[in-house]
């Protein structure tokens, strides 16, 4: 990501060709990208890859304890402790934040992409 960001910032310095106007714009996008992939970084650090892969293992074990007492429920006619679908459903709450982030992240870079690509099209046209 580091990587990124230098290459990002290096753009910015060779670009001589461009017109004042479109250098503007495209310095513009990519201090956007640059912080698109600062966010990135920020959600990344926030969760440890064993969290999110201890959080996963644990609403599949979970899930299946439910289905299986669920079965046993139909079968026997026990009463079923809600217990095990409230914690699946804190987990899931804890953590859509991640997914919904990831995304936004996607379409902010996307969109960005077609600007550079509009912005670097267009300025082949001048030219």
């Amino acid at each position: 990501m580091n990587e990124s960001i230098r290459g990002l910032n290096s753009v910015k310095e060779e670009v001589k060709i461009v017109s004042p106007n479109n250098k503007k714009e495209m310095n513009k996008i990519i201090d956007q990208l640059i912080e698109t992939i600062k966010k990135q970084q920020q959600i990344e650090t926030k969760i440890d890859s064993t969290d999110l892969l201890e959080n996963l293992s644990k609403i599949h074990y979970n899930i299946n304890e439910n289905i299986q007492k669920e079965d046993l429920r139909d079968l026997l006619s026990l009463d079923y402790s809600q217990k095990i679908v409230i914690q699946i459903e804190e987990i899931y709450k804890n953590h859509s934040f991640l997914v919904e982030e990831v995304n936004k992240l996607k379409n902010d870079f996307g969109e960005l992409s077609l600007r550079v690509d509009s912005l670097s099209s267009g300025n082949n046209n001048n030219n």
